[in-house]
């Protein structure tokens, strides 16, 4: 892939050993900086008002190959660029352009191991002569990629939930399908509450009574070899691995059904996992201090953790289409 922009010098290849806080190159507004260079100013709406959209998308690093593998980039760009829609942000590119800008960013950056990639939209500042106060119209947009290093897990994570006392925003008072900035203090207190008391996530009910989502996840409940997921009229995000799974389930002939699911299948679930770009396949071993079943990861969720990082890590030559290859630049080497 070629950039008709300045190139932008960078120290040596790195190798990553943990996650870091930043990736040394990002694309801002339509150039390439380093991302220390970038600011924000106090005055910046989306800060206020939380007028933002994101995405996270993983890249997952293949020594044997020398390159990575972006996992399910045409879904990611169209969910980022209908959130956008939904909070009246013009990101001023195409999904073409965008797609390129994600690749680049994995390019020029170097790290010769598993990323995380963050496309964030957000409103900037108002437009001369726009009166002061919350809106959507008359503000300025602003949009940038950048990657930070995420090592995956070579093995099944094994995380003891609680059941929020907060309940999922509904849908219709913040679009549950989009990924807006704002409505992440409902999880932020969600997962804080459950740290507190000791847990590693939390499960939020939506304002129904019913299970919604964990805190950045969707969930699966296993029951007599059947799989369940909340419908998206639960008010869950339509998550791009939750996605995966049900197709998983199809071809490996689990009847797996969207629909609402009720508190108590947590209690009574044969398994439970959560699915995710970032925790990627979770199994869920504790439900409020009762251990779920055996108190052990299940054949299911065994079976989809193994199943679906062989595919987006391309152990296997199934589901090609789910990720995209690209090749770090390595000025350097």
């Amino acid at each position: 892939m070629t950039s008709s922009n300045a190139e932008v010098s960078t120290s040596t290849n790195r190798k990553i050993v943990g996650p870091t806080s930043r990736t040394p190159i990002c694309w801002i507004d339509g150039q390439w900086t380093a991302i220390s260079d970038f600011g924000l100013t106090i005055a910046t709406q989306g800060l206020h008002y939380g007028t933002g959209v994101f995405e996270g998308i993983r890249a997952y690093w293949k020594e044997q190959d020398a390159c990575a593998y972006v996992v399910r980039i045409e879904e990611h760009i169209n969910r980022f660029l209908d959130s956008c829609q939904l909070v009246r942000i013009d990101p001023g590119v195409t999904a073409t352009e965008m797609r390129q800008i994600i690749l680049e960013v994995v390019e020029r950056n170097e790290f010769l191991g598993d990323l995380y990639i963050r496309p964030i939209a957000f409103k900037s500042q108002l437009a001369a002569g726009a009166p002061f106060g919350v809106g959507l119209a008359e503000v300025e947009d602003r949009m940038a990629v950048y990657a930070t290093p995420m090592p995956s897990r070579k093995r099944l994570n094994r995380i003891r939930c609680s059941i929020s006392g907060w309940r999922r925003i509904p849908g219709d008072c913040i679009p549950a399908r989009a990924k807006i900035t704002g409505s992440y203090v409902n999880v932020a207190l969600a997962v804080d509450e459950a740290r507190a008391a000791g847990y590693d996530d939390a499960i939020l009910l939506n304002t129904r009574g019913t299970v919604a989502e964990a805190s950045t996840a969707n969930v699966f409940v296993v029951s007599r070899g059947k799989l369940a997921t909340p419908s998206l009229d639960c008010d869950v995000l339509e998550g791009q691995t939750r996605a995966c799974i049900l197709e998983l389930a199809v071809e490996l002939g689990i009847f797996a059904e969207e629909r609402p699911v009720s508190v108590s299948e947590l209690y009574t679930a044969d398994e439970i996992f959560i699915t995710g770009t970032a925790c990627e396949v979770t199994s869920v071993i504790e439900i409020n201090g009762r251990a779920v079943k055996t108190g052990k990861p299940g054949p299911v969720t065994e079976y989809m953790f193994d199943t679906y990082r062989s595919i987006v890590t391309r152990t296997v030559g199934d589901h090609q289409e789910w990720t995209e290859q690209v090749r770090p630049f390595l000025r350097n080497a």
